[in-house]
């Protein structure tokens, strides 16, 4: 199977998506906002059927290179999209969960529930 990571720029709007493939089919995909002091991850998703296997790390870490020296933030509480949470209820992760993830993977906390790299 083949993984890429396809990057699309928005500079209309400061918005980049990355969309992860395997072979030809879409499992996932993070976008990013440039506010200017920093990037904001806005979301950052895995089909559950994919979860487990590194993907949303490579994700990161393609955020991480395009986007070196600069300060990167999320929120780590869970974000709702109804069309993937009713089908999939249970790859829903914690707030505690998905902060514990980020932060083995060099985020810290800045806040109750920003965190920061």
């Amino acid at each position: 199977m083949k993984q890429a990571i396809v990057h699309g720029c928005y500079p209309e709007i400061n918005e980049e998506r990355f969309d992860l493939r395997l072979d030809e089919s879409s499992i996932g995909y993070a976008t990013t906002i440039d506010c200017g002091h920093e990037i904001w991850i806005a979301e950052l998703w895995v089909h559950p059927g994919h979860r487990g296997r590194g993907f949303a790390t490579a994700l990161l870490e393609a955020i991480f290179s395009r986007h070196a020296g600069r300060v990167l933030a999320l929120s780590a509480e869970p974000f709702d999209q109804p069309e993937r949470t009713h089908a999939y209820p249970a790859a829903k992760l914690s707030a505690d969960a998905l902060a514990a993830w980020y932060g083995r993977r060099g985020f810290r906390r800045e806040g109750r529930d920003r965190m920061i790299r």
